[in-house]
């Protein structure tokens, strides 16, 4: 049986938003995080003591999305475009784009909103502050995307 190790609040929700979409069963083993500090036992699992982790027999991948398309494509889901179609390359290029291109300032605008409801529920003078952080054209770009 397949097994995926993951932890709240990672991308490990990926894989098992994955497994639910293609009707796949695998042992969801849940993890502390990040478990490389809260269960240094893992280390003897996966020595990068990261999530999420895949192992089904010899195979063991540590990538979501190379955990994602290997289900996808062990299963027979049309969550992937074959191998052998000619929609291939373009179902790459979208999917790489998402992960390596828009990830990043898509994670950065997260962590954006999660400190302006810090600021805006403690109010006083740091509220002042953000509203003067708020008035810069960089972080009104960033909260118009």
């Amino acid at each position: 049986m397949v097994t995926v190790y993951s932890a709240p609040n990672t991308r490990a929700i990926r894989v098992i938003w994955v497994l639910e979409e293609i009707g796949a069963k695998a042992e969801i083993k849940s993890m502390p995080y990040p478990p490389r500090k809260h269960a240094p036992d893992y280390f003897a699992i996966n020595p990068t003591g990261m999530v999420p982790l895949l192992i089904d027999g010899e195979v063991r991948l540590r990538e979501s999305m190379a955990i994602c398309d290997y289900l996808a494509t062990k299963h027979g889901s049309p969550l992937v475009v074959p191998p052998n179609d000619p929609e291939r390359p373009q179902f790459l290029q979208w999917l790489w784009y998402g992960e390596s291109t828009l990830m990043t300032p898509l994670s950065r605008l997260n962590i954006v909103r999660q400190v302006e409801r810090q600021f805006e529920r403690k109010g006083g003078a740091r509220g002042r502050r953000h509203h003067r952080w708020r008035a810069r054209p960089c972080c009104r770009a960033a909260q118009d995307a």
